[in-house]
């Protein structure tokens, strides 16, 4: 029962399991997938509205219509919806000469368009406040665009809206309420199909989305914590125990053959050393042919006894030689199967020396790739200096020589040099293998106002070939955004907000 219960819980097994359980998890994950896109194409089907003629898309002027050129952030289809109604399906164009000859092939056609040349539109001035414009997405080209159709502040509900705040703009809640400049509001969920019940289906959807991303991560995790032997070491260990058997059986086939051949030759010497005295006996009969009987004993009873001896002694056996041969091709056998796993066992410690050359050649280019960025970092973070990182009984050690100072190890650096240097490892070390996506969370928390524009420069530095997103507190770091998000807490709930640059600097 032990042994069964130590099957059931070996790695192995668990791995199979987890594996088992990742391939039903992404498999939920993609149907989960497929119909949130379902779902989010009738949502933009609903926007798109009316089809466009085809000879109006194929103009060299045409752009596109409002809602192809601009989209909402998930989660905020509605507000877009209620602002945007009736000018999502407006054609926009490059210039006023393509407006107007849109214009003129739209006489032969059924209906009215709104058309809008960028090269003559002024949007309005963008706002400090929570604009909706701060959650669409777009090209820069199209700003003003945004700025004209969607220039309303977003609110949570009605009930943030007091009577000082009318008339200075317009409000748009969550749920697609709109209060107009002069104070009237427009209510009722917006007269394009179910989208409020669509846009429940699609939250939920994410969410699971986003709880089977947070299993699958956890399973990923403890596969990745399990166990797992390499197959060469394995295979190497099973060729030793054979190895080991077969040299057993060689030994014992080797000690039976010398038996063998011992006893044989010992029962040889004894009937050689019998017949050679049967001989001699023989010559003395002779000599004594002439003797009176009564004066000599009798040589032939003497032989009788000598015979009988002989006999007690056993044959020779006839097959001696033939199971001589027979056990001597046994030993053959076992003898050429020892050399052949000898042989595959050197081969296959060669192989494990091979790899742990390479593996350590490789080690070696690593740590001179990681110690070059690490050097480049420190030059750059403290505007001059050098670092170098090596291998020690210890582990690894890095050494730091500022500008004006020796080298010196890390740990006797100071605490805002000690954590621009360890940035300056994290920074090397993506560098040897670069990810397209980055993530510091309050990294500069220990720093002081100079090296926290040290730090924000090397974050500047790094979004050249990657996107880089940084939770941080300090001015000095915010500065240098390209763009900045707040994230503050309403109601007992966390909520996203547009924060400018110019109140950052203020």
């Amino acid at each position: 029962r032990s042994l069964e219960s130590s099957l059931r819980d070996s790695p192995v097994r668990r791995r199979g399991q987890i594996s088992a359980e990742l391939d039903s998890l992404r498999r939920q994950r993609e149907a989960l997938r497929k119909a949130l896109e379902a779902k989010e194409e009738v949502i933009s089907s609903i926007m798109r509205g009316r089809e466009i003629p085809s000879f109006i898309r194929r103009d060299p002027s045409f752009l596109g219509t409002v809602s192809e050129l601009i989209r909402p952030m998930p989660g905020y289809e509605l507000p877009f919806i209620a602002v945007g109604s009736g000018r999502l399906n407006d054609i926009v164009v490059r210039d006023l000469d393509g407006a107007k000859r849109i214009a003129r092939a739209l006489r032969e056609v059924e209906g009215r368009f709104r058309i809008i040349p960028m090269d003559v539109l002024r949007g309005e001035e963008r706002r400090r406040e929570r604009g909706l414009y701060n959650f669409l997405l777009f090209d820069g080209e199209y700003e003003a665009l945004a700025l004209q159709i969607f220039n309303a502040i977003l609110i949570d509900d009605l009930d943030e809206l007091s009577e000082e705040l009318l008339g200075r703009a317009k409000y748009v809640t969550m749920d697609g309420e709109i209060v107009e400049r002069e104070g009237s509001i427009v209510a009722g969920k917006p007269s394009l199909g179910n989208i409020g019940k669509l846009m429940e289906e699609i939250n939920e959807l994410r969410d699971e989305i986003q709880q089977i991303d947070e299993e699958i991560t956890s399973k990923e995790r403890e596969l990745m914590s399990l166990p797992e032997r390499d197959e060469g070491f394995e295979r190497l260990d099973a060729l030793r125990r054979e190895v080991h058997e077969l040299r057993r059986k060689y030994q014992e086939a080797l000690s039976k053959r010398e038996d063998f051949i011992r006893k044989t030759r010992k029962v040889i010497e004894e009937r050689s050393e019998i017949l050679a005295k049967i001989k001699v006996l023989e010559r003395e009969l002779d000599d004594l042919s002439d003797v009176d009987p009564l004066e000599v004993p009798d040589p032939r009873k003497e032989m009788i006894i000598l015979e009988m001896e002989l006999r007690s002694l056993g044959n020779a056996n006839p097959r001696a030689r033939e199971e001589y041969e027979r056990r001597k091709g046994d030993f053959e056998e076992v003898k050429s199967k020892y050399d052949s796993f000898m042989r595959r066992k050197e081969e296959i410690e060669s192989l494990i020396e091979k790899i742990d050359s390479e593996r350590e050649e490789i080690l070696r280019d690593t740590l001179r790739k990681l110690s070059d960025a690490f050097n480049n970092w420190i030059s750059l973070l403290f505007e001059g200096g050098s670092g170098e990182l090596s291998l020690s009984d210890r582990g690894l050690e890095m050494r730091v020589s500022l500008p004006g100072k020796g080298s010196v190890n890390i740990d006797s650096l100071s605490g805002g040099e000690k954590s621009l240097s360890a940035l300056a490892f994290i920074l090397a070390s993506q560098r040897v293998r670069p990810s397209s996506l980055y993530l510091f969370d309050e990294a500069d928390a220990m720093l002081d106002g100079m090296n926290c524009k040290r730090y924000a420069r090397a974050l500047k530095e790094l979004s050249k070939d990657s996107t880089v997103l940084t939770i941080s507190l300090k001015r000095e770091t915010l500065e240098e955004a390209d763009y900045i998000i707040g994230v503050t807490i309403r109601g007992g709930e966390s909520k996203v907000i547009a924060v400018e640059r110019s109140i950052v600097g203020s």
